[in-house]
């Protein structure tokens, strides 16, 4: 019962990061999207994560992208490399995790596929603004979070998949 708490804790907490973007709170950068992003970790750790290889793999990805969170509070370029490579890896672990809790891999292909043409719509788009030493890197990290999304996907028709793929598209 107490993952239930902590997963309305963290909804509360991603409701009021987002309305601090745009209502003046006096409260500082970050803490809301701290404080959610340390909920997400609670949340898992709570509803037994550490009890399944998927689990522990998921978690592995939940504090990378806590990290990545961390990372992206403050406006350095280093910090943005930084947590660019954090989300990477929780993206790699995510990407392990639906693979480990079994992936239709047919399915996983042609979403794969299908997710090739946003990414040639994306890319021109942000390509301008992106600085030239952070091109293999944003390019990496977008290919990692397309397998990331076409392998939750490849878990339709499996018990949660729904929440994995709404999960992943989310993201």
């Amino acid at each position: 019962m107490p993952a239930i708490y902590a997963a309305v804790l963290t909804m509360i907490l991603c409701v009021a990061d987002l309305a601090s973007s745009s209502i003046p709170f006096d409260v500082p950068s970050g803490a809301y999207k701290m404080a959610a992003s340390t909920s997400f970790v609670a949340t898992a750790w709570l509803a037994g994560a550490k009890q399944t290889l998927y689990g522990k793999i998921l978690l592995a990805g939940l504090i990378f992208s806590w990290w990545g969170d961390y990372f992206l509070i403050g406006g350095s370029q280093g910090r943005f490399l930084a947590g660019l490579v954090s989300f990477f890896l929780a993206h790699v672990a995510y990407c392990a995790a639906y693979y480990v809790r079994g992936t239709d891999m047919y399915l996983t292909a042609s979403t794969g596929a299908v997710l090739i043409l946003p990414a040639l719509f994306l890319g021109p788009w942000i390509w301008p603004g992106v600085p030239v030493e952070l091109r293999v890197p944003v390019v990496a990290y977008l290919i990692v979070i397309s397998a990331m999304v076409a392998l939750a996907v490849g878990t339709w028709g499996q018990p949660g998949s729904v929440l994995i793929i709404a999960g992943a598209l989310l993201f």
